[in-house]
C-alpha cells in the first residue's frame, strides 16, 4: 500500500514537471515572438514618424516645426496614457490572470482521493 502511494507521488510529481517545462517552453517562445514583432513595429512606428514629420514640415514650410508638431502628438498620446493608466492596467491583469491557470485548481486535482480508492479504516 505505502509503494503504491509512494509511486502515485512519483507520477503525479513527473506529470506537474512536465507540465511546467511545457508551460517554460511556451512562455519562451511567445517572448521570443513578442520580441521580435515588438522590434519590427518599433522600427515601422519610427519611420513613420519620421516620414510624418518630414510631411508636416513640407507643409508648415519648416523641417523643425514638422519634427515638433510629432512630437507633440506623442506628448499628447503620453497625456492620454496617463489618464488612463489604472484602467489599462487593470484590463491588463485581468487579460493576463484569465491566461495563467490557477493552481488551487491544480493542487485539487492532485490532492483529490481517485474513487477507486477506499478510506482506510
Amino acid at each position: 500500500m505505502f509503494d503504491n502511494i509512494v509511486k502515485f507521488i512519483e507520477i503525479n510529481l513527473e506529470i506537474v514537471k512536465l507540465d511546467v517545462k511545457e508551460t517554460i517552453a511556451t512562455s519562451i517562445v511567445n517572448l521570443i515572438k513578442l520580441l521580435v514583432g515588438g522590434f519590427f513595429v518599433t522600427l515601422a512606428l519610427i519611420f513613420a514618424s519620421i516620414a510624418l514629420a518630414l510631411f508636416l514640415g513640407g507643409w508648415l514650410a519648416s523641417q523643425a516645426l514638422g519634427f515638433g508638431a510629432v512630437a507633440l502628438l506623442y506628448l499628447a498620446g503620453f497625456g492620454i496614457f496617463r489618464l488612463f493608466q489604472n484602467k489599462l492596467k487593470n484590463a491588463f491583469r485581468e487579460m493576463v490572470q484569465k491566461q495563467i491557470p490557477e493552481n488551487t485548481q491544480l493542487l485539487n486535482e492532485l490532492s483529490a482521493p481517485d474513487q477507486d480508492e477506499r478510506p482506510i479504516s
